[in-house]
């Protein structure tokens, strides 16, 4: 059986032809998980606004499987899985999340602020220090982080340093009253001057 010749043409046609095809699915499939995502997110905002945490946090994550490469709402996400965390696991959970968004985007203080809480309440005082250094090179004026960094301080029992940012703290606002007293406990007692 002889076979004919082969036809380049209609080959290339129906090869052009079957790409054009898989390109409008592909592109099509694009634009519905484009919806989706956005019905998500705008889920995850009517549950914050109506207080309902539960419902945020299932819809936050829900769009960040459709877009995971949305780092602001990754750090939204952990955040609010943060606020949440009310034991060990949820805070490992939670400081995850805040990790892969700081390997994304390292100049995201509130996410490294709240990921060297969790760390700390993990017991990792360490760890909460390095996470928390570069945010304190970001904000030098923000007295609430020196605050934080003065407690981390004072759990990994560096006293003098611990002394140091609460002074600091204490430049930038002088009415933090819980923290003059901390200062002057931690002189007086710890470091034994008057």
């Amino acid at each position: 059986m002889a076979r004919g010749p082969f036809n380049t043409r209609f080959a290339t046609r129906l090869g052009l032809g079957l790409l054009a095809l898989g390109l409008m699915v592909r592109a099509a499939q694009a634009v519905k998980m484009g919806r989706d995502a956005a019905g998500q997110l705008a889920l995850a905002d009517r549950a914050e606004a109506e207080g309902d945490v539960e419902g945020q946090i299932a819809a936050l994550s829900r769009y960040l499987e459709l877009a995971p490469w949305d780092t602001a709402t990754r750090a939204r996400y952990g955040l609010v899985l943060a606020r949440q965390a009310n034991n060990p696991r949820s805070r490992a959970r939670a400081l995850q999340v805040l990790h892969q968004v700081l390997l994304r985007d390292p100049k995201q203080t509130d996410a490294r602020a709240k990921a060297a809480e969790l760390a700390a309440a993990l017991g990792e005082a360490t760890e909460a220090l390095r996470l928390l250094a570069p945010a304190l090179a970001e904000r030098p004026d923000d007295a609430a982080l020196h605050v934080q960094n003065a407690h981390l301080l004072l759990e990994a029992g560096q006293d003098i340093q611990a002394a140091a940012a609460l002074q600091r703290a204490l430049e930038l606002e002088p009415k933090r009253m819980a923290e003059w007293l901390l200062l002057a406990e931690l002189l007086h007692v710890k470091l034994r001057q008057p």
